[in-house]
Formats: structure tokens, sequence, C-alpha cells
């Protein structure tokens, strides 16, 4: 993976990005991630499973009806191109297409920060 920027920079990169636009864009504070991924130790994996922590669902959730939809989702990849999306996270997006949701993998942050802007009208 040399020279790939890590999922987890690339959410980092998108994170940033919000926090410096929420002064001036409000809808931008009801932007969350969701932390379902990730390796943890077994103990603290198992405290999340049983607080509700589901395989699948997407990184990031933009919670803002828009158009129709109930709201945004975004499965965040590196830009690596083996990057790819699990069953599971399969099953959930269609299940969240399916009941209104947007949601898109994006690779990369750049990617995801041209999502949100589109979705969001910014």
């Amino acid at each position: 993976m040399t020279g790939q920027v890590s999922e987890h920079l690339e959410q980092v990169r998108y994170f940033a990005w919000v926090k410096k636009y929420r002064g001036t864009h409000e809808q931008l504070h009801l932007v969350f991630a969701i932390p379902n991924g990730g390796y943890r130790h077994k103990a603290v994996a198992a405290r999340m499973k049983a607080e509700g922590v589901e395989p699948g669902i997407p990184d990031i959730f933009i919670s803002v009806p828009k158009n129709g939809l109930c709201g945004l989702y975004i499965e965040m990849k590196s830009k690596d191109p083996k990057a790819s999306v699990s069953d599971a996270q399969k099953d959930k997006i269609r299940l969240l297409r399916q009941y209104g949701y947007q949601v898109y993998v994006c690779k990369g942050a750049d990617h995801a920060i041209a999502v949100t802007k589109d979705y969001l009208g910014i």
C-alpha cells in the first residue's frame, strides 16, 4: 500500500473539511461518524456489539433530509484500487437505499466532500 493514504486518514481529512465549514453551513453540524469498523480488543468489540454496533453500516451519516431522501450515508474507502465493499456493507447499502436513504461509496476525502456538497447544495 505504498503511497496510498489509508481509509482512516481520508476520513480524518473529510472531517477536517466538515469542521472548517460548519460556521458557514449549519447543516454540517449534522454530519457524524459511525464507529463500526476497525480492529478492537475483544472486550471492547463485545461491549460495542452489545451497545448496538452493527456490521455493514456505512462510516458517515448526514442526518439532513433532502429532495425526498431521508439522509445521506457515506462509506469511506481509501483510493487504493483494491479497497472494496464487504458483503455485509452491500446488504446494508441495499436496505438503506430501499428505505429512502442516499448512499455513496467514496474513494477518498475529495470524493466524499464533493458528494456532501452536492447533496447539501453547498
